[in-house]
């Protein structure tokens, strides 16, 4: 059998299972998983909802949940949005996997982590560094996104050339503490994650230094 053209009229279908019903009559069954990891690919790479959908799929192996559909749809909607949901229940990786994805689709981005601790908001930059660093499918996905020698537990950066900001200061993602020297910063989306720990709500001034940070300073 030919090799399958998995480019052929890719660009002309927005829906994937449309996608795969064009391809499973010619795959043969060892070669459906390639088929579909081809598709997922080319859905990866959309900035919109179905390419965060197929980008965790493709990268983490992880089907979508409808509560997390929601919550990324909310996530791509541009507005200031506040996820309250039960511990373990997917929302730090949802917002892991939207860093990867969005530092793929452009990689002059600079997003900024803010958790109640510098520790706490490094696990986040780390975690996101080791999948653009070591992830065969990722480096598939985006292969333009490459690490460059700026690169710690705290912040990292991937090359720019070429972009229209290939010059700026900002790290491609940084994590800070509530109160992390962050002032100068210009990121172009701002993370918040568990901000405020138990501990802080039995303290009012602690509170209100929270809040005064980050309508003040943030």
């Amino acid at each position: 059998m030919q090799n399958i053209p998995l480019e052929l009229n890719l660009g002309n279908h927005d829906d994937l299972e449309a996608i795969l019903t064009d391809f499973i009559a010619i795959a043969r069954p060892d070669q459906r998983q390639a088929v579909i990891d081809a598709l997922l690919r080319h859905q990866a790479s959309q900035n919109n909802l179905q390419g965060l959908i197929a980008y965790c799929r493709y990268v983490h192996s992880w089907v979508l949940e409808p509560v997390h559909i929601e919550w990324a749809r909310h996530l791509l909607s541009g507005a200031r949005i506040c996820i309250v949901a039960p511990p373990d229940t997917g929302k730090t990786r949802l917002i892991r996997a939207w860093c990867e994805w969005a530092i793929g689709l452009r990689r002059d981005r600079a997003i900024m982590v803010i958790g109640n601790t510098i520790k706490q908001a490094k696990k986040i930059v780390w975690s996101v560094g080791q999948v653009i660093k070591t992830s065969p499918r990722y480096r598939l996905l985006f292969p333009d996104v490459r690490p460059t020698e700026n690169w710690a537990m705290d912040a990292i950066y991937v090359t720019r050339t070429g972009m229209p900001m290939e010059f700026r200061t900002e790290a491609t993602l940084a994590g800070y503490g509530i109160d992390g020297a962050y002032q100068g910063q210009h990121p172009d989306d701002m993370i918040f994650d568990d901000p405020t720990d138990q501990s802080d709500v039995n303290s009012p001034p602690t509170m209100l230094m929270q809040r005064e940070q980050v309508t003040g300073v943030l």
